[in-house]
């Protein structure tokens, strides 16, 4: 948590969108007003960036509200339902953060949550579904964490939630119960492939956290759920996901997210790629080709493509994770990647394809399923002589052609030399 920021003092309302989890009776136009603007601000920067499906992640019923009647106006996708937990953090009068524990009030958030999704799942035209949001695990009792998934099995929907993302709220859980938060999300049942757990950054293999036999990456892989990898949002606050190599070798499926500003899906993957390549200690780590997959074939599991439109299922596409705030509203995205940098576009529909296309002719060519993007090999065959590969980093390849897993380009150089490129650089 934003211990620096949030917590208000006991007693005391908070400022922003989570001081409640119902909306205010007194709460005056003004108010309303920018909420609907922060709503409007949120889904054009998401569209503006190629998003067509978001998921909130965290913001309350007032915000959820507007979002609903934005999303309905401006024909984005959405997974909506307010936020709910047993507690908050709070400022006692020495200055000590204690949490404020309010198991009612908890209850009554998620049954908001639940009326919410029965009334408003399938506005829209079928854009708008549910989903369930219990906050973060150290403010979660077993109880609320049991009966949301029941209540998820019940209505058939996914659920999110904040877990090991933060070093206090991974003591406080081991203190408490004596399990780390994913080792306390597999015993209630929340390390299922419908589940998709915020950051996920503090595991207990997390070599800072200096845990020993630590098992969070196996019951995370075991059970299916999904990490929603934030790169920019972790990368302000000097943290990273460690490492991009020893999730993928655990078999944990990995998400991109924003959480933050700006909305834009190409920046994070980069910026995981760049990251996770330094963590990782090899530049075979986080690839471009990898960074896609996270937002596309490995894209979340709660989120699947059979559970939206048919017109979702025709678009290219690439998913991605994001959080709300009344002023910084998030997403789980599915967006569509033309690269203007790269001069390439990444297809999801009906199979796997990459197009390329010469800026000059504007002709366009294809490379078979299992080239670059699903992160297969493969290379394109007949490059056009005196054209060279759009690939930044060139390498020459190997002798038995099987540099970089073949994610590379044959080409010939201005020179009439033939080359191959690397060209895993997004």
């Amino acid at each position: 948590p934003f211990f620096e920021t949030l917590p208000a003092r006991r007693g005391r309302p908070h400022g922003g969108d989570a001081s409640d989890w119902v909306k205010r009776a007194d709460e005056d136009e003004a108010a309303a007003r920018r909420r609907i603007d922060a709503a409007t601000y949120t889904i054009a920067e998401l569209l503006r960036n190629g998003t067509t499906t978001f998921m909130d992640f965290g913001a309350q019923l007032p915000m959820q509200q507007a979002l609903l009647a934005e999303s309905e106006r401006l024909g984005i996708r959405a997974y909506l339902a307010p936020a709910y937990a047993s507690a908050d953090w709070v400022g006692g009068e020495d200055g000590r953060l204690v949490r404020d524990w309010d198991e009612e009030k908890g209850r009554r958030g998620l049954q908001a949550a639940v009326d919410f999704i029965g009334e408003h799942a399938g506005a829209g035209n079928g854009r708008i579904r549910g989903i369930l949001i219990p906050f973060t695990t150290e403010l979660m009792s077993l109880e609320l964490l049991r009966e949301t998934r029941k209540a998820a099995d019940s209505l058939g929907v996914p659920i999110s939630i904040h877990a090991a993302y933060n070093v206090v709220e991974f003591f406080q859980i081991v203190t408490e119960h004596g399990m780390t938060p994913i080792e306390l999300l597999d015993s209630v049942g929340l390390c299922a492939s419908d589940v998709l757990i915020g950051h996920g950054n503090f595991v207990a293999e997390n070599p800072r956290m200096n845990y020993p036999a630590g098992r969070d990456l196996e019951l995370m892989a075991k059970g299916g759920a999904t990490v929603s990898h934030c790169p920019i949002n972790l990368a302000r606050r000097g943290r990273y996901l460690d490492s991009w190599a020893t999730y993928r070798k655990a078999g944990v499926n990995v998400a991109l997210g924003s959480d933050t500003f700006p909305r834009d899906m190409i920046m994070n993957m980069r910026c995981a790629s760049l990251v996770g390549k330094i963590m990782s200690g090899s530049f075979l780590e986080a690839t471009a080709a990898a960074t896609i997959s996270a937002g596309s074939r490995r894209a979340p599991r709660p989120i699947s493509r059979s559970s939206t439109s048919p017109a979702a299922a025709r678009c290219a596409s690439v998913r991605c994770a994001t959080r709300s705030r009344a002023w910084s509203t998030s997403a789980l995205a599915t967006t569509s990647i033309p690269s203007s940098s790269t001069g390439s576009r990444v297809s999801r529909a009906g199979g796997s394809t990459v197009s390329t296309w010469s800026r000059s002719t504007g002709s366009a060519r294809r490379m078979p399923s299992g080239c670059g993007a699903d992160g297969g090999t493969g290379t394109l065959p007949n490059a056009p002589p005196r054209r060279r590969a759009r690939g930044r980093s060139r390498l020459p390849a190997d002798r038995d052609g099987r540099l970089y897993r073949g994610r590379r380009v044959h080409g010939v150089t201005r020179c009439g030399k033939e080359a191959s490129f690397y060209t895993d650089t997004l």
